[in-house]
Protein backbone atom coordinates (compact mmCIF):
# COMPACT_ATOMS: atom_id res chain seq x y z
CA UNK A 1 0.00 0.00 0.00
CA UNK A 2 1.53 3.22 -0.63
CA UNK A 3 0.49 6.60 1.01
CA UNK A 4 1.42 10.00 -0.14
CA UNK A 5 0.88 13.74 0.68
CA UNK A 6 1.31 16.74 -1.52
CA UNK A 7 -1.14 15.74 -3.92
CA UNK A 8 -1.55 18.90 -5.24
CA UNK A 9 1.43 19.85 -5.81
CA UNK A 10 3.41 20.10 -9.37
CA UNK A 11 4.67 16.55 -8.33
CA UNK A 12 2.10 14.98 -6.45
CA UNK A 13 -0.80 15.97 -8.90
CA UNK A 14 0.88 13.17 -11.35
CA UNK A 15 1.06 10.74 -9.05
CA UNK A 16 -2.31 9.25 -8.59
CA UNK A 17 -2.33 8.63 -13.11
CA UNK A 18 0.93 6.56 -12.49
CA UNK A 19 -0.63 4.54 -9.57
CA UNK A 20 -3.47 3.27 -12.10
CA UNK A 21 -1.24 2.93 -14.91
CA UNK A 22 1.10 0.51 -12.90
CA UNK A 23 -1.60 -1.51 -11.17
CA UNK A 24 -0.78 -0.17 -7.48
CA UNK A 25 -2.88 0.56 -4.70
CA UNK A 26 -2.39 4.44 -3.29
CA UNK A 27 -4.02 6.89 -1.43
CA UNK A 28 -4.08 10.32 -0.69
CA UNK A 29 -3.36 12.35 2.56
CA UNK A 30 -4.84 15.67 2.82
CA UNK A 31 -3.46 15.72 6.50
CA UNK A 32 -1.29 19.12 6.46
CA UNK A 33 2.30 18.48 7.65
CA UNK A 34 1.52 21.49 10.89
CA UNK A 35 -1.52 19.16 11.70
CA UNK A 36 0.39 15.87 12.04
CA UNK A 37 -0.84 15.61 15.61
CA UNK A 38 -4.45 14.50 13.63
CA UNK A 39 -2.17 12.27 11.34
CA UNK A 40 -3.66 8.80 12.88
CA UNK A 41 -7.04 10.19 12.54
CA UNK A 42 -6.61 9.78 8.53
CA UNK A 43 -4.53 7.05 8.57
CA UNK A 44 -7.30 5.11 10.65
CA UNK A 45 -9.90 6.07 8.41
CA UNK A 46 -7.90 4.70 5.35
CA UNK A 47 -6.23 1.74 6.86
CA UNK A 48 -7.92 0.94 10.15
CA UNK A 49 -10.63 -1.49 9.06
CA UNK A 50 -8.84 -2.85 5.83
CA UNK A 51 -6.94 -6.57 6.23
CA UNK A 52 -3.26 -5.94 6.43
CA UNK A 53 -1.48 -4.97 3.53
CA UNK A 54 2.47 -5.13 4.23
CA UNK A 55 4.96 -2.67 4.13
CA UNK A 56 2.64 0.53 3.85
CA UNK A 57 5.17 3.03 2.14
CA UNK A 58 4.57 6.79 2.87
CA UNK A 59 6.02 9.13 -0.13
CA UNK A 60 6.82 11.86 1.08
CA UNK A 61 6.07 15.09 -1.45
CA UNK A 62 4.66 17.75 0.66
CA UNK A 63 6.88 20.60 1.22
CA UNK A 64 7.23 24.63 0.89
CA UNK A 65 8.26 24.32 -2.42
CA UNK A 66 9.03 27.94 -3.89
CA UNK A 67 12.72 29.22 -3.80
CA UNK A 68 11.38 32.73 -3.47
CA UNK A 69 9.03 32.12 -0.35
CA UNK A 70 11.57 29.89 1.22
CA UNK A 71 14.25 32.66 0.58
CA UNK A 72 11.56 35.59 2.31
CA UNK A 73 10.74 33.53 5.35
CA UNK A 74 13.80 31.17 5.86
CA UNK A 75 11.57 30.61 9.33
CA UNK A 76 8.58 29.19 8.06
CA UNK A 77 10.90 27.16 5.36
CA UNK A 78 12.70 25.47 7.80
CA UNK A 79 9.23 24.64 10.51
CA UNK A 80 7.56 23.13 7.24
CA UNK A 81 10.60 21.37 5.29
CA UNK A 82 12.15 19.90 8.48
CA UNK A 83 10.47 20.28 11.80
CA UNK A 84 6.51 19.24 10.45
CA UNK A 85 8.50 16.87 8.18
CA UNK A 86 9.93 14.71 10.68
CA UNK A 87 7.16 15.00 13.24
CA UNK A 88 4.41 14.20 10.36
CA UNK A 89 6.75 10.94 9.88
CA UNK A 90 7.06 10.29 13.18
CA UNK A 91 3.39 10.22 13.73
CA UNK A 92 3.06 7.97 10.64
CA UNK A 93 5.86 5.91 12.11
CA UNK A 94 4.39 5.26 15.40
CA UNK A 95 0.86 4.52 14.26
CA UNK A 96 1.71 2.18 11.78
CA UNK A 97 4.03 0.33 14.61
CA UNK A 98 0.92 0.92 17.00
CA UNK A 99 -1.71 -1.11 14.63
CA UNK A 100 0.97 -3.97 13.60
CA UNK A 101 1.79 -2.58 10.20
CA UNK A 102 5.75 -2.28 8.52
CA UNK A 103 6.43 1.08 7.55
CA UNK A 104 8.53 2.37 4.64
CA UNK A 105 9.71 5.86 3.88
CA UNK A 106 10.63 7.78 0.39
CA UNK A 107 11.54 10.79 0.80
CA UNK A 108 11.94 13.37 -2.16
CA UNK A 109 14.37 15.66 -1.80
CA UNK A 110 16.61 17.88 -4.47
CA UNK A 111 19.20 17.77 -6.68
CA UNK A 112 19.73 21.45 -5.97
CA UNK A 113 21.54 20.14 -2.89
CA UNK A 114 24.79 18.89 -4.26
CA UNK A 115 27.70 21.87 -4.48
CA UNK A 116 28.33 23.48 -7.98
CA UNK A 117 29.90 21.34 -10.76
CA UNK A 118 32.35 22.46 -13.35
CA UNK A 119 30.70 21.82 -16.94
CA UNK A 120 30.26 18.45 -18.42
CA UNK A 121 30.80 16.40 -14.92
CA UNK A 122 27.34 14.66 -14.04
CA UNK A 123 26.64 14.48 -10.15
CA UNK A 124 26.72 11.36 -8.82
CA UNK A 125 25.54 10.19 -5.33
CA UNK A 126 28.70 10.44 -4.06
CA UNK A 127 29.08 14.31 -5.45
CA UNK A 128 29.68 16.81 -2.29
CA UNK A 129 26.44 18.64 -1.06
CA UNK A 130 26.53 22.17 -0.77
CA UNK A 131 23.48 23.96 -1.27
CA UNK A 132 23.06 27.63 -2.16
CA UNK A 133 19.43 28.23 -1.52
CA UNK A 134 17.36 27.89 2.02
CA UNK A 135 14.93 25.24 -0.17
CA UNK A 136 18.12 23.43 -0.77
CA UNK A 137 19.47 23.86 2.21
CA UNK A 138 15.81 22.75 4.19
CA UNK A 139 15.76 19.54 1.87
CA UNK A 140 19.03 18.38 2.97
CA UNK A 141 18.44 19.09 6.43
CA UNK A 142 15.40 16.90 6.43
CA UNK A 143 17.29 14.46 4.37
CA UNK A 144 19.32 13.79 7.23
CA UNK A 145 17.41 13.84 9.94
CA UNK A 146 15.05 11.43 8.15
CA UNK A 147 17.55 9.21 7.60
CA UNK A 148 18.72 9.28 11.27
CA UNK A 149 15.18 8.62 12.65
CA UNK A 150 14.87 5.81 10.26
CA UNK A 151 18.08 3.87 11.25
CA UNK A 152 16.72 4.31 15.18
CA UNK A 153 13.49 3.30 14.44
CA UNK A 154 14.66 0.27 12.10
CA UNK A 155 12.80 1.57 8.92
CA UNK A 156 13.94 1.19 5.17
CA UNK A 157 14.02 4.50 3.89
CA UNK A 158 14.51 5.85 0.30
CA UNK A 159 16.03 9.29 -0.39
CA UNK A 160 15.61 10.27 -3.84
CA UNK A 161 17.09 13.40 -5.23
CA UNK A 162 14.83 14.71 -8.03
CA UNK A 163 16.28 17.21 -10.58
CA UNK A 164 14.42 19.50 -13.06
CA UNK A 165 10.74 18.94 -13.25
CA UNK A 166 8.95 19.81 -16.51
CA UNK A 167 5.57 18.66 -17.21
CA UNK A 168 1.49 19.43 -19.36
CA UNK A 169 0.21 21.29 -16.31
CA UNK A 170 2.17 23.41 -13.67
CA UNK A 171 2.01 26.64 -11.72
CA UNK A 172 3.54 29.52 -13.71
CA UNK A 173 6.42 30.05 -11.31
CA UNK A 174 8.10 26.76 -13.12
CA UNK A 175 10.29 26.85 -15.97
CA UNK A 176 8.13 25.68 -18.51
CA UNK A 177 4.76 27.92 -18.26
CA UNK A 178 7.00 30.53 -17.21
CA UNK A 179 9.03 30.10 -20.91
CA UNK A 180 5.52 29.50 -22.78
CA UNK A 181 4.29 32.46 -21.20
CA UNK A 182 7.25 34.78 -22.32
CA UNK A 183 6.99 33.33 -26.04
CA UNK A 184 3.41 34.37 -26.57
CA UNK A 185 4.40 37.73 -24.80
CA UNK A 186 7.43 38.06 -27.08
CA UNK A 187 9.48 38.58 -23.59
CA UNK A 188 12.64 37.25 -25.06
CA UNK A 189 14.77 39.91 -25.15
CA UNK A 190 16.02 39.31 -21.11
CA UNK A 191 15.63 35.51 -19.75
CA UNK A 192 17.15 34.94 -17.12
CA UNK A 193 19.92 31.70 -17.14
CA UNK A 194 19.23 31.38 -20.79
CA UNK A 195 22.02 29.33 -21.64
CA UNK A 196 22.08 27.79 -17.95
CA UNK A 197 22.06 23.74 -18.56
CA UNK A 198 19.78 21.75 -16.42
CA UNK A 199 18.50 18.31 -16.27
CA UNK A 200 14.99 17.62 -17.10
CA UNK A 201 12.46 14.53 -16.83
CA UNK A 202 9.21 14.78 -17.26
CA UNK A 203 7.06 14.68 -14.16
CA UNK A 204 5.13 11.76 -15.55
CA UNK A 205 8.45 9.45 -15.75
CA UNK A 206 9.38 11.10 -12.49
CA UNK A 207 6.31 9.60 -11.02
CA UNK A 208 6.53 6.18 -12.56
CA UNK A 209 10.22 6.08 -11.12
CA UNK A 210 9.27 7.19 -7.72
CA UNK A 211 6.88 4.20 -7.29
CA UNK A 212 9.31 1.67 -8.57
CA UNK A 213 11.28 2.22 -5.37
CA UNK A 214 8.40 2.07 -3.18
CA UNK A 215 9.16 -1.67 -3.11
CA UNK A 216 12.12 -2.19 -4.07
CA UNK A 217 14.56 -4.61 -1.53
CA UNK A 218 17.68 -2.83 -0.43
CA UNK A 219 20.65 -4.62 1.51
CA UNK A 220 20.44 -0.95 3.92
CA UNK A 221 18.12 0.77 5.72
CA UNK A 222 18.95 4.65 3.90
CA UNK A 223 19.11 4.12 0.35
CA UNK A 224 20.20 7.30 -1.75
CA UNK A 225 18.92 7.93 -5.39
CA UNK A 226 18.84 10.64 -8.06
CA UNK A 227 15.82 10.73 -9.94
CA UNK A 228 17.44 12.17 -13.49
CA UNK A 229 18.14 11.86 -17.19
CA UNK A 230 21.57 12.74 -16.95
CA UNK A 231 20.90 15.40 -20.27
CA UNK A 232 21.77 18.22 -20.56
CA UNK A 233 19.36 20.82 -21.70
CA UNK A 234 19.52 24.53 -21.46
CA UNK A 235 16.79 27.09 -21.15
CA UNK A 236 17.27 28.11 -24.46
CA UNK A 237 16.20 25.27 -25.70
CA UNK A 238 13.07 24.86 -24.23
CA UNK A 239 12.26 28.17 -25.71
CA UNK A 240 12.90 26.89 -29.15
CA UNK A 241 11.03 23.96 -28.91
CA UNK A 242 8.29 26.17 -27.94
CA UNK A 243 8.45 28.26 -30.66
CA UNK A 244 8.91 25.28 -32.87
CA UNK A 245 5.33 24.79 -32.39
CA UNK A 246 4.02 27.78 -33.84
CA UNK A 247 1.82 28.42 -36.55
CA UNK A 248 4.30 30.54 -38.42
CA UNK A 249 6.57 30.61 -41.43
CA UNK A 250 10.38 29.53 -40.92
CA UNK A 251 11.51 33.22 -41.19
CA UNK A 252 9.08 34.88 -38.21
CA UNK A 253 10.15 31.94 -36.14
CA UNK A 254 13.67 32.89 -36.90
CA UNK A 255 12.59 36.44 -36.27
CA UNK A 256 11.07 35.65 -33.38
CA UNK A 257 14.44 33.70 -31.81
CA UNK A 258 16.48 36.50 -33.06
CA UNK A 259 15.86 38.50 -29.57
CA UNK A 260 16.33 36.18 -27.40
CA UNK A 261 19.09 37.73 -24.99
CA UNK A 262 20.00 36.37 -21.51
CA UNK A 263 19.88 38.39 -17.96
CA UNK A 264 20.82 37.24 -14.55
CA UNK A 265 19.92 34.69 -13.17
CA UNK A 266 19.06 34.07 -8.76
CA UNK A 267 21.45 34.43 -6.67
CA UNK A 268 21.62 30.72 -6.40
CA UNK A 269 21.91 30.00 -9.77
CA UNK A 270 24.46 28.32 -11.16
CA UNK A 271 25.47 27.27 -15.02
CA UNK A 272 25.40 23.62 -14.96
CA UNK A 273 23.27 21.10 -12.78
CA UNK A 274 23.08 17.96 -14.59
CA UNK A 275 22.52 14.62 -12.69
CA UNK A 276 23.96 11.03 -13.36
CA UNK A 277 21.25 8.44 -13.46
CA UNK A 278 23.63 5.59 -13.64
CA UNK A 279 22.84 4.22 -10.34
CA UNK A 280 18.72 4.82 -10.72
CA UNK A 281 18.62 2.77 -14.07
CA UNK A 282 20.57 -0.23 -12.60
CA UNK A 283 18.04 -0.60 -9.23
CA UNK A 284 15.09 0.18 -11.15
CA UNK A 285 15.95 -1.70 -14.23
CA UNK A 286 15.18 1.03 -16.38
CA UNK A 287 15.03 0.41 -19.66
CA UNK A 288 11.89 3.05 -21.55
CA UNK A 289 13.31 5.83 -22.85
CA UNK A 290 12.45 8.97 -20.78
CA UNK A 291 9.40 11.33 -22.16
CA UNK A 292 11.20 13.72 -25.07
CA UNK A 293 11.35 17.47 -24.27
CA UNK A 294 9.54 17.66 -27.81
CA UNK A 295 6.64 15.80 -26.81
CA UNK A 296 6.71 17.66 -22.93
CA UNK A 297 5.85 21.15 -24.77
CA UNK A 298 4.08 19.76 -27.04
CA UNK A 299 1.54 18.39 -24.27
CA UNK A 300 1.69 21.93 -22.55
CA UNK A 301 0.80 23.84 -25.27
CA UNK A 302 -2.16 21.66 -25.97
CA UNK A 303 -3.31 23.17 -22.49
CA UNK A 304 -2.80 26.95 -23.74
CA UNK A 305 -5.69 27.93 -24.80
CA UNK A 306 -5.74 29.86 -28.29
CA UNK A 307 -1.97 29.11 -28.01
CA UNK A 308 -1.68 27.90 -31.54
Amino acid sequence: MILYNGSTGSLGKYLQPSLKNMGLKGASLTTRLENHATLAIELESILGLDAREDPIVLVQLAAMVSVPKCESNPERAFQTNVTDTINYVRVFFDWCRDKGHVPELVYVSSGHVYAAQSEGQRLTEQSPVSPRSVYATTKLEAEEKLSRLCTEMGVPIKVLRVFGLIAPVQPINYVLPGLIQRVTENKLTSVPGLDHVRDYLDVRDVCDYILKFCFLHSDTLVLLANICSGKPTKIRDIIVEIVDNLSLTTEKKGLLLSGLHAAPGRPDDIPWIVGDPTLMNNIIGHKKDPISLKRTVADALQQQPGFF
